[in-house]
């Protein structure tokens, strides 16, 4: 089960110059899923320890493919930020990201997203 706390959309038009902690790959999937989870694994460490962070932001203005290994990835950071009391944001998501998480039956995840 998801968690309620949502991957908020923060740089779509009118939030100009916001940038990203991380960014993701073009092919967001199975073949990516390795390499893309420990380059998120090894940053979470870092952002955690930062205390004054509050978000994590993630560029996905490149996705042009996402399939459920990507939508798993997403959920895990999800999960593992929420445990530590920081929000994910996603910016500037493509149109292939948000089909897919739509597809998928995660779109709660962009609920907040305009």
């Amino acid at each position: 089960m998801m968690s309620d706390t949502p991957v908020t959309d923060f740089a779509q038009p009118g939030n100009p110059g916001q940038t990203a902690d991380y960014s993701l790959p073009a092919e967001f999937g199975i073949y990516a899923a390795a390499q893309t989870q420990q380059e998120l694994q090894a940053a979470l460490a870092a952002w955690t320890q930062d205390g004054d962070r509050k978000t994590v932001s993630l560029a996905g203005s490149a996705v042009e493919s996402l399939d459920a290994s990507g939508v798993q990835i997403l959920v895990a950071l999800q999960r593992s930020l929420t445990e530590r009391g920081l929000q994910l944001q996603i910016c500037n998501a493509s149109a292939a990201l948000h089909q897919g998480l739509q597809r998928m039956g995660t779109g709660s995840l962009l609920a907040s997203c305009h």
